[in-house]
């Protein structure tokens, strides 16, 4: 499981930096033929607006995982112990609520825009592709705080038996 999650993290991190590569080129792209060649080209625009979307949903997660998300730890600050975990525990838990619904809510859209075959402008894109980043973005979500709550009660109850003895 530890290799699984180190090639995973390995992975969105090279695909947050890979997009945002993508995104320097393409808009370096465009403004040189806007510019210098005078070509105005609408593609790579819509490259860098939809990469950017992948790289905001896929780095929330990262910085979910990492504990940079910003949020008011002034309630749970004034707890310790049990009381600190399942506050903590509860508020995993409502998120992962959250996160369900809005990766539920936009299955239903992507499903639709594949049936649609609706596509961008620009690149011709199905547009199920951008839409997906927020699904992608739910069920990893989902998953982390899932670990993250099974990681708070285990070292929370491995911390009370290690006081026990």
């Amino acid at each position: 499981m530890k290799k699984f999650t180190e090639w995973y993290f390995k992975t969105q991190t090279f695909l947050i930096v890979v997009f945002f590569a993508i995104v320097v080129a393409a808009i370096f792209f465009q403004v040189v033929n806007r510019t210098i060649l005078k070509i105005p080209l609408r593609w790579p625009e819509e490259l860098a607006r939809y990469l950017i979307v992948w790289i905001t949903f896929l780095a929330s997660v990262a910085a979910l995982r990492r504990g940079a998300m910003i949020g008011i730890d002034l309630i749970t600050a004034k707890f310790t112990g049990v009381s600190q975990v399942c506050l903590k525990v509860f508020q995993n838990v409502v998120i992962i609520i959250f996160a369900a619904v809005i990766a539920w809510n936009c299955s239903v859209i992507v499903s639709m825009q594949i049936e649609t075959e609706q596509l961008s402008p620009a690149l011709q894109l199905n547009m199920a592709v951008p839409y997906s980043a927020i699904l992608v973005w739910g069920v990893l979500t989902v998953v982390e705080l899932v670990i993250d709550t099974i990681l708070q009660v285990k070292t929370h109850t491995r911390s009370n038996a290690a006081q026990a003895r």
